[in-house]
């Protein structure tokens, strides 16, 4: 079955919220989870019970996302902002503000995207003065911040008033050599307040 097909028998109102994805062929639905089809406007959970009919005669299925876990996996996919706003979605105008307000901070922070292979994904590492301050992994509908910091940063850390989270996690999380990883998920506007604090005490260090 084509995507002329599969429109021919969706209810006008499930064709009108497709739409708006801009789907040309059948198999680009496979970018997208059940859950995100189902979300839009006037799709039902008949008509995304006939589009996963459709997909599975092609042998082709709905996005499994693992949450959590980077999606930045094809080496040939650079993460323009085409890509990160497919992955991102409603938490890309965080990401925006965040890399806007790192260039602003003295001294500036700059963001530079590469892919990594003992990973196998890509990752973004962002700079001041030669020295890494976050490294950026981004994961569906969510980005993470990870920031390391040598064991002399930790009164810093409670000193901040951060969420206990985060010293939880230092306390928690295993040493790479001398530094410990600190990361906040970023999912809401809340979060990029923990990031600027955290960049501070990085800066300190620096």
């Amino acid at each position: 079955m084509d995507i002329a097909t599969l429109l021919t028998k969706l209810p006008a109102s499930s064709r009108r919220g497709i739409a708006a994805l801009n789907i040309t062929k059948l198999e680009e639905f496979t970018n997208f989870s059940e859950s995100e089809i189902q979300r839009l406007q006037g799709v039902g959970p008949k008509a995304v019970s006939l589009i996963s009919d459709a997909l599975a005669e092609q042998g082709l299925a709905f996005q499994s996302w693992t949450e959590g876990k980077t999606v930045l996996v094809d080496p040939k996919s650079y993460p323009d902002d085409a890509e990160l706003s497919h992955h991102l979605g409603p938490v890309k105008e965080l990401y925006d503000q965040m890399v806007d307000e790192l260039g602003q901070c003295t001294p500036p922070i700059s963001l530079e995207w590469r892919y990594y292979t003992d990973g196998n994904s890509w990752l973004g590492k962002t700079t001041a003065k030669k020295q890494t301050i976050i490294w950026v992994t981004v994961c569906h509908h969510l980005f993470k911040a990870s920031f390391y910091f040598k064991p002399k940063a930790l009164p810093l850390l409670k000193q901040s008033g951060l969420d206990e989270h985060y010293e939880q996690q230092w306390n928690e999380i295993e040493a790479t050599g001398k530094t410990k990883a600190v990361t906040v998920d970023i999912d809401g506007p809340e979060k990029l307040d923990h990031v600027r604090q955290l960049v501070q005490i990085k800066l300190e260090q620096i």
